[in-house]
């Protein structure tokens, strides 16, 4: 991401344009990638990278989901991630971490301490 931002963003805008989307191409309808490219990027490079297309939300699920299982307090850096104004809607619609999460942890904590003491 960093290096899209550093490099590539100002490479694809070039010295005369200028925009506020994030997602830029050098298309002549403007300089904001429209969504259907950003869609079409995301079934193309979830194909290549696992065998199967993705969607954006699909991408935003499990980016909102891993960031809440690693660490619960994020919320505000979640919401301002999705660009969302209102970091209620991250645990209401993006957190899927719920049960799946908690009974990951608690497996990988049994594992750690079988060897030490029984587990009642």
């Amino acid at each position: 991401m960093d290096k899209y931002i550093e490099v590539d963003r100002p490479r694809l805008l070039g010295p005369t344009r200028s925009c506020k989307a994030v997602w830029v191409s050098r298309d002549k309808r403007g300089p904001a990638l429209r969504s259907d490219s950003i869609r079409d990027a995301f079934i193309r490079i979830g194909r290549q990278m696992i065998g199967r297309p993705l969607s954006p939300h699909q991408v935003r699920y499990a980016a909102a989901t891993t960031l809440l299982t690693r660490d619960p307090r994020v919320g505000k850096l979640v919401s301002a991630l999705l660009t969302h104004d209102d970091e209620r809607s991250v645990p209401e619609c993006y957190d899927q971490s719920g049960d799946a999460a908690a009974q990951a942890i608690w497996r990988d904590l049994k594992k750690e301490i079988r060897g030490t003491q029984p587990i009642v």
